[in-house]
C-alpha cells in the first residue's frame, strides 16, 4: 500500500490540484515524458502500470466517465544479455572441481546451457 501511496503522491505534484475527471491523456503523456529521462524503462512501466489501475478502477466504480489511460502504452523493455562464463573461466572451476560428482555437474552444466537454478 505504501508503494501504491508514493506512486498517488507523485502524480499529484505533478498534475497538480485537479480533479481526477479534468485529468486528460495528453496530461497524462506530459507527465510521462517529463518523469522519463530519469527513470528506467522498467520502472516507467510501473507508473504507467500504476496509473492504468488508477483510471481502470475510477472508471469502474463510476468516479469518471472516460478513462484517459486506456491508450497509454509501456515501454518497451531493454533485453538483458545474459552473463556467461569465458574458457579461462571453465579451466579455472575444473581444476577447481573437488570431486568426480562436481566435475560432472560442471561438465553437464556447462555442455548444457543450463542455469545453476534449473539443476536438482
Amino acid at each position: 500500500m505504501k508503494a501504491y501511496f508514493l506512486q498517488l503522491k507523485m502524480l499529484v505534484r505533478e498534475l497538480g490540484d485537479l480533479e481526477i475527471e479534468e485529468i486528460s491523456l495528453n496530461l497524462l503523456k506530459d507527465y510521462f515524458a517529463k518523469v522519463s529521462g530519469r527513470l528506467k524503462s522498467s520502472s516507467l512501466g510501473h507508473r504507467i502500470r500504476f496509473v492504468c489501475s488508477l483510471f481502470r478502477f475510477a472508471f469502474e466504480e463510476g468516479h469518471i466517465t472516460r478513462n484517459p489511460s486506456l491508450k497509454l502504452r509501456e515501454p518497451k523493455m531493454d533485453k538483458r544479455i545474459p552473463k556467461f562464463l569465458i574458457e579461462e573461466d571453465v579451466i579455472h572451476l575444473k581444476i577447481t572441481c573437488g570431486s568426480h560428482r562436481e566435475h560432472a555437474l560442471l561438465e553437464f552444466l556447462y555442455c548444457t546451457g543450463c542455469r545453476v537454478g534449473e539443476v536438482q
